[in-house]
């Protein structure tokens, strides 16, 4: 019998709120519980049935998908639409929903197409469950993660002084194309000289000096799966103060990947790169998290923050990338993507870590 832990996960989340049936409606979950992958899908899930919803653009793939996949059953949506969802419910039916997924509309619509059931909220729970990835997930894990380390092996190679920050962050991502990545995980950041002091800024028309920082915080897709990387060079000499502000960066970063092991509370690794900046003096310029999840969301559970106590658990892939932001200066932010093993974790980045100057 094949073994679905998701699916079984699911169902014991059933069991603990006391629903008859949970509804997934976030396409990229029902994607991780079922390994169906549509703009259309709907999971509805009891202790005796799991149905896949989607509508006449996918019938054929499902039906194919459904034959294989068991114990998945296809339901194709037509012009019923949520008097369907009336039908497999009944009357009596108790449904976890997703909360934070539905909008309001959408849950006003639910109510009033299905009365006579009654709806828990369940937010964030069925997303967290995906936390804990599957070999053929991490399998595409790694290979998205080696794929941004040869791009920006090579891009350091090129660059140039005068070439925009805009057209170095195309330039990345075309050298990600060009080693298999199927499109960016996010809008790729690259941000030089004291631009770089915004966390999550936009690639913009600001040209590179000698002197500059120069961050690259991107990542690569594959098979639908994410990588997220940050380094941070200079490109030519560094001064003595951004030694410095390096050096508390990776010391921080480097604590914190240290300390990534299962069974470690989250808060507990942004601990180990917080304190190492808070007692350098730069605590007010860290303001973000020290990390997330990773998967087929470039940001999921858990979140490695001080306010996060979930256990860390084997197979999960986390970032880890504490930085310093100082405004006029510039910003540093190391980043890693690490997988959790039975032993502790490891990388799967590889980018040298330590200071890298760039000769013009």
């Amino acid at each position: 019998m094949v073994k679905h832990p998701r699916l079984t996960a699911l169902r014991a989340l059933a069991r603990k709120h006391s629903c008859t049936h949970i509804l997934v409606s976030d396409v990229i979950d029902c994607e991780y519980l079922s390994g169906f992958h549509a703009t259309n899908v709907q999971l509805l899930v009891s202790a005796r049935n799991a149905l896949l919803l989607t509508d006449f653009r996918y019938q054929k793939a499902a039906e194919k998908f459904c034959r294989t996949a068991q114990p998945w059953r296809l339901v194709t949506i037509k012009e019923r639409g949520l008097g369907l969802m009336k039908e497999l419910l009944g009357d009596q039916a108790i449904v976890g929903i997703q909360s934070d997924i539905l909008t309001v509309d959408g849950y006003d619509r639910l109510r009033r197409a299905c009365r006579g059931v009654k709806f828990i909220k369940i937010a964030g729970e069925i997303s967290t469950i995906a936390s804990v990835k599957l070999p053929h997930e991490l399998k595409s894990l790694r290979r998205a993660a080696s794929i941004g380390d040869r791009a920006y092996a090579d891009l350091l190679k090129e660059l140039r002084e005068g070439v925009t920050e805009r057209e170095t962050a195309l330039r990345l991502e075309d050298l990600c194309v060009a080693y298999g990545s199927q499109g960016p995980s996010f809008d790729t950041i690259v941000l030089f000289g004291p631009r770089s002091a915004l966390p999550h800024g936009v690639p913009g028309k600001r040209k590179l000096r000698r002197g500059d920082w120069v961050l690259c915080d991107f990542g690569c897709r594959f098979d639908g799966l994410c990588s997220d990387m940050t380094r941070t060079a200079v490109f030519g000499q560094a001064s003595e103060q951004q030694r410095r502000q390096y050096e508390i960066v990776r010391r921080a970063q480097a604590n914190a990947r240290k300390s990534v092991k299962p069974g470690v509370k989250a808060s507990t690794v942004d601990f180990a790169a917080r304190s190492i900046i808070e007692k350098a003096g730069h605590g007010e310029a860290f303001g973000h998290a020290t990390g997330h999840g990773v998967g087929r969301r470039v940001h999921e559970e858990p979140r490695l923050s001080k306010n996060d106590e979930s256990i860390l658990r084997t197979n999960m892939v986390v970032t880890v990338e504490p930085g310093i932001y100082l405004a006029d200066q510039g910003g540093v932010r190391i980043e890693d993507m690490m997988l959790l093993t039975e032993r502790g974790a490891r990388s799967l980045t590889s980018s040298p870590r330590n200071l890298v100057e760039l000769q013009p």
